[in-house]
């Protein structure tokens, strides 16, 4: 189709979900336009390239339209189509295909088969852009295909953060008590948990996001965290605590306080918290460690024939 100068003839308003033809004004005529809106529809910009691309805020919902022109004074175009595969529009008949001579119609996520037009949460990368095709044939000639892109720059995300505590459970209740002390000095690493959704201390150095070290009241924290989810691997209680020769060293019981307490330990026993999931500009500062010392018990048990409460032959057997 040709880019004549056309004539306004008449206006009609555009019926929500319905295809209402409007009339060319005078202008140059374009055939095919995908356009973008920001704001809910209530502005709309051509936005063919990045320098006059409309900004939206970091995980903002984006709207298209499509505003298709007939441009011929005469003809009626015939089988009109369009495609959009970065929105997942596969190529959709508009209508009945059909656009009358010097007429407009335009296309929004209320029309059926065109709901995807609508894009909720869709700004989530630095800019996006993304190109329209439409086809149809003007009668008596051959198919014509029409391209138009659509840029969209994305406010960067709001940066997460992750922390809390890594404490000796003294009493080895699970919860932090008065007066328990912080482990100071202590690795604790971030990772991802891959694509099996799992947290797996066998696996921490392969998706390792970062790493840091306990500060003097055993708290730690992770900065300029991009939204996602995220484990805490937390130190080997081991090499983090001095227990005695005979008492082991261990994670102390699990979410004691519930699934919902902000005092107790989140360590399962590999060492790794559950799958934390941060959205953008999110904080969690309630994942703990709570590592101990426990006693452990047991020696020997004799028959005290003479009831003199001493074992009076090492090499008598127990019962």
């Amino acid at each position: 189709m040709k880019k004549p100068t056309l004539k306004l003839l008449m206006m009609t308003s555009l019926l929500a979900g319905a295809y209402a033809p409007i009339a060319l004004a005078t202008k140059q005529c374009e055939p095919f336009e995908k356009q973008v809106s920001v704001d809910g529809g209530a502005t709309w910009s051509d936005a063919d390239d990045l320098a006059s691309a409309p900004t939206a805020a970091a995980g903002a919902d984006i709207e298209y339209r499509f505003v298709l022109n007939n441009c011929d004074p005469s003809k009626i175009c015939y089988d009109t189509r369009i495609s959009d595969p970065v929105l997942g529009l596969p190529e959709t008949l508009v209508g009945d295909g059909v656009i009358e001579p010097n007429s407009q119609v335009i296309v929004t996520s209320l029309n059926e088969g065109f709901e995807k037009l609508f894009q909720p949460n869709f700004c989530t990368k630095e800019f996006i852009e993304n190109i329209a095709t439409e086809k149809t044939r003007l009668d008596g000639s051959p198919e014509e295909e029409f391209s138009d892109p659509a840029f969209v720059k994305c406010d960067e995300p709001p940066k997460a953060r992750l922390g809390d505590r890594v404490w000796e459970d003294l009493n080895g209740n699970g919860r932090q008590d008065d007066g328990e002390p912080g482990i100071p000095g202590v690795p604790v690493d971030l990772f991802s948990p891959g694509d099996d959704g799992i947290c797996d201390s066998g696996d921490a150095n392969e998706n390792l996001v970062d790493n840091t070290n306990s500060n003097g009241d055993g708290f730690y924290f992770f900065e300029n965290l991009d939204a996602g989810d995220y484990c805490v691997k937390f130190p080997d209680p081991a090499v983090a605590l001095n227990c005695p020769v005979d008492q082991d060293a261990s994670y102390t019981i699990k979410e004691a306080g519930g699934a919902t307490a902000d005092d107790d330990s989140n360590a399962n026993p590999n060492g790794s918290s559950d799958v934390v999931g941060l959205p953008a500009g999110g904080e969690d500062l309630s994942i703990d460690a709570g590592l101990f010392c426990s006693v452990s018990l047991g020696d020997t048990l004799w028959n005290d024939s003479n009831r003199d409460g001493v074992q009076d032959n090492l090499n008598q057997t127990g019962g």
